[in-house]
């Protein structure tokens, strides 16, 4: 018993000694090259115009305060002609304090792979903030914690008549990805969350003047305490998701809830909603926009 303890303390040692800290004040993708698994790179406060690939990696970045990612994808008719901002494949990445800007592209493209992110400002225009997929035999988990998602155009309204300009997606998810969510914002954005994947568990978060908050196409997604206000439209709903909410605040919504009520025979991936929504002690703030065919439990 004493040998095997011995021999664990001795392996988990020896992965402390090789771990290295990396500090980065030029280019960061020779950083990435460079690191083994385990080892910290720390980016020194500064602008880094240039876009990342991590394949295979389990490491984490570290920004100084004012530390800024920024980079500019050539095809703005289409985004996905252009690399993401950070490209994340098979890898367990860690990323902390960081602003992130892209334009014409997509912020995090996330596949097969587990990605944490605290204290993250992600600025779009003309942009996907974060896509995670998973192939079909894989999975992706995605973990967000005081993360911002806002366009570059966003200015809110203050509750002024204002015109806003709706042109990026906060987050996209697909396939066999799961995503948690705690205390994240996302504002200004033509879609914030769109959700064809497995499972969402996102709380205490805000949800401010986007056009769609949040297009629901599948699996199970669970919203708890969370606040929407002045949004269009706060939740599409189609196809056979089961949706969950609990203790979240609606207002000043224009809509709270659209429903697809039918086929659509020129987008084949967005059906007739089937699914379910359940929901306890939700709280509505508009009641002449109320949804009468939810029952008395689901509104306070």
């Amino acid at each position: 018993m004493k040998k095997s303890l011995i021999l664990v303390l001795l392996i988990v040692f020896s992965v402390i000694l090789i771990s290295e800290t990396i500090i980065v004040e030029g280019n960061i993708q020779q950083a990435i090259d460079k690191a083994k698994d385990g080892d910290i790179i720390y980016l020194k406060a500064g602008t880094y115009k240039e876009n990342l690939s991590i394949v295979s990696k389990n490491i984490t970045i570290v920004g100084e305060e004012d530390t800024y990612l920024s980079y500019v994808g050539k095809d703005p008719e289409n985004i996905f002609n252009s690399s993401p901002t950070i490209y994340i494949e098979n890898s367990n990445v860690v990323i902390k304090n960081l602003k992130i800007g892209s334009v014409n592209s997509i912020g995090i493209g996330l596949l097969n792979s587990k990605l944490s992110l605290s204290d993250v400002d992600i600025n779009l225009n003309n942009a996907y903030g974060i896509a995670c997929v998973a192939d079909k035999e894989e999975e992706s988990f995605l973990e967000g914690s005081n993360l911002s998602v806002k366009d570059t155009n966003y200015k809110s309204s203050l509750n002024k008549r204002v015109t806003l300009s709706f042109n990026s997606v906060g987050i996209m998810l697909s396939g066999n990805s799961i995503f948690v969510a705690n205390d994240i914002e996302i504002k200004g954005m033509k879609n914030g969350l769109i959700l064809n994947n497995k499972m969402s568990y996102i709380y205490n978060s805000d949800f401010m003047e986007n056009e769609n908050v949040a297009i629901i196409l599948s699996g199970q997604q669970k919203f708890i305490n969370n606040r929407f206000e002045m949004n269009v439209e706060t939740f599409k709903v189609a196809n056979s998701p089961e949706v969950e909410l609990v203790g979240n605040a609606f207002k000043n919504n224009s809509y709270n809830f659209v429903i697809k009520k039918d086929d659509c025979s020129s987008c084949p991936n967005f059906k007739r909603f089937s699914g379910k929504i359940i929901g306890f002690s939700n709280i509505l703030q508009s009641p002449e926009i109320s949804n009468e065919s939810f029952g008395k439990y689901f509104w306070k």
